[in-house]
């Protein structure tokens, strides 16, 4: 299963890849260009899904993002940030 984003600002494309009958794997990276601030932000997001039951799943995901452009002297560092997110489906 895949997914494109693409616009005047946006790209990028996401990934996710069925390794068992419960176990998925997400990869997806997005890029963003400001004109007016003359930056491209980069963002690689890394996770992956356990499904627990038919209602219950436990996804985990890593964001990484990192802006490039304004000073090359002296480039930011990467930003990250983490989640784990139980999940609870239910059909009404």
């Amino acid at each position: 299963e895949w997914s494109v984003l693409f616009d005047e600002q946006s790209k990028g494309f996401k990934l996710k890849k069925t390794i068992s009958d419960r176990i998925n794997a997400i990869y997806g990276i997005e890029q963003n260009q400001s004109i007016e601030k003359r930056e491209t932000e980069s963002v690689q997001t890394i996770g992956g899904e356990y499904q627990v039951t038919d209602a219950v799943s436990l996804d985990a995901e890593r964001r990484i993002k990192e802006t490039n452009g304004r000073d090359v002297a002296a480039p930011e560092q990467p930003q990250e940030d983490s989640q784990i997110m139980l999940k609870y489906e239910k059909a009404f």
